[in-house]
């Protein structure tokens, strides 16, 4: 009895115009020939961890150096992830693997500054784009979402700033 007054209900709303409506049933409960749906619900995901080092024209490590790590371009306002560092007394860095959606390998960008001024040394600001970087596939792609894994590094020699 209930079908049948949903097919009424139907029928009479497709006459006024309203087409999309239908007996109420859910896709999911009865497969079509190719199967039920997949029901997926993310975005694609890539894995990365990120090391670096810096060091002077000598060498010598550098520490407390500002070191930005920007998965999608240090001028992305909204996508992607940042995360700040501060080089240790060897001048190293390293961030624990990061997972994040979107991620594009050539808008990987780095930034090494000098924010402690004359106390360790004077150096410029440098910007590392994706082909300054070297990047290596640590785990290959695992389904449709996850993108894979991989290791960035930057080993950078800074340099001094000139006398004003």
């Amino acid at each position: 009895m209930k079908l049948k007054k949903h097919r009424f209900i139907g029928a009479l709303l497709s006459l006024l115009g309203f087409s999309s409506c239908a007996v109420l049933t859910n896709i999911l409960d009865q497969p079509d020939m190719y199967g039920s749906p997949a029901a997926e619900y993310g975005s694609p995901t890539v894995t990365y961890r990120f090391v670096g080092r810096a060091c002077n024209a000598d060498g010598n490590p550098v520490p407390g150096v500002r070191v930005v790590v920007a998965s999608d371009g240090l001028d992305a306002e909204w996508r992607g992830q940042r995360d700040t560092l501060i080089t240790d007394s060897g001048g190293n860095v390293s961030l624990p693997p990061r997972e994040v959606t979107g991620f594009n390998l050539k808008r990987i960008q780095v930034k090494f500054e000098d924010i402690d001024g004359t106390e360790n040394g004077a150096y410029e600001t440098l910007v590392l784009n994706n082909n300054d970087l070297k990047i290596e596939q640590e785990k290959a792609p695992s389904g449709s979402w996850d993108s894979g894994t991989f290791a960035v590094e930057a080993d950078v020699i800074l340099t001094a700033k000139k006398e004003e």
